[in-house]
């Protein structure tokens, strides 16, 4: 899943999987941080892991040895 900018001049630009998870996974551990409840900070928790976990599957085995 990849996010498009479109910025002007009609240029498209695609966001990486690997930024949008990583991307992903740093607002979700901003959530857990600002959750109210136990629940939700447990629940942000679980995605931002989830989204990293993704994240580091996208790095090629050469560039995370």
């Amino acid at each position: 899943m990849s996010r498009i900018f479109v910025p002007s001049w009609g240029v498209t630009i695609m966001e990486s999987n690997l930024r949008f998870y990583q991307r992903r996974a740093a607002e979700e551990r901003t959530a857990a941080r600002r959750a109210v409840t136990a629940q939700a900070r447990d629940w942000h928790a679980k995605l931002a892991q989830d989204f990293a976990i993704r994240a580091e599957a996208c790095v090629p085995a050469a560039m995370s040895a």
